[in-house]
């Protein structure tokens, strides 16, 4: 990249984080999906550019992990630094963080070896015996979308379409992701289980327990 590009794309990153980038982590915070973020925003932006910023939060918060829970390796995220100089003026600066993940001997089992009739159930059970930001879920859906869209948009169609924005809101790579096992990801999981459309693992980090289902 030349000197003048890198300089035109750090001003169009300060320009987009002083107008709107303190406003969408607020609402990613209060649970709206991109699309919705899009919608409220004051300031025209490219629906892209709040996909990304979503994700980036999303990581920043550990909402989402791009290693498996309790794997030793550090996983970089990125957050921003409010910074003023001597004559007041305020800039930001993008800063690296890892997010170190302390190594976990899961204790791993299959649900179907559980003998447990109901899902829905074991998962309310097992999320009361845990912290709820120490749950994830293994979501493929940047897989499962990059091999074939079409059958994934039909795979995700029981969910009502707040629960489908959520999910084609986020730019899924093509590789695992784990997302804090809360109230709303809870819900779809269970929902596409119920329909046989979804199939993954589940992590509860204070029991230390790696449920295949």
């Amino acid at each position: 990249m030349s000197e003048q590009n890198f300089f035109q794309s750090a001003l169009s990153n300060f320009v987009f984080e002083a107008a709107n980038g303190g406003v969408i982590r607020h609402f990613v915070d209060l649970g709206y999906t991109v699309k919705q973020i899009a919608e409220n925003l004051s300031f025209s932006t490219p629906y892209e550019k709040i996909q990304k910023a979503v994700w980036e939060h999303l990581l920043n918060r550990e909402i989402l992990l791009l290693c498996e829970p309790g794997n030793k390796k550090n996983q970089e995220t990125v957050s921003y630094v409010q910074e003023k100089d001597k004559y007041g003026r305020t800039s930001f600066r993008k800063i690296s963080l890892c997010a170190n993940t302390h190594p976990i001997f899961w204790k791993e089992k299959n649900f179907d070896d559980l003998h447990k009739k109901n899902f829905r159930d074991y998962l309310a059970e097992k999320c009361s015996e845990n912290r709820e930001k120490h749950n994830y879920i293994s979501c493929d859906f940047g897989i499962r979308y990059q091999e074939n869209p079409a059958h994934f948009l039909e795979d995700i169609s029981p969910l009502d379409k707040r629960q489908q924005d959520y999910i084609l809101g986020l730019p899924w790579p093509n590789q695992l992701v784990y997302h804090i096992l809360d109230s709303r990801m809870r819900e779809i999981i269970l929902l596409l289980f119920e329909k046989r459309n979804y199939h993954g693992t589940c992590y509860f980090i204070d029991t230390s327990e790696k449920i295949l289902f």
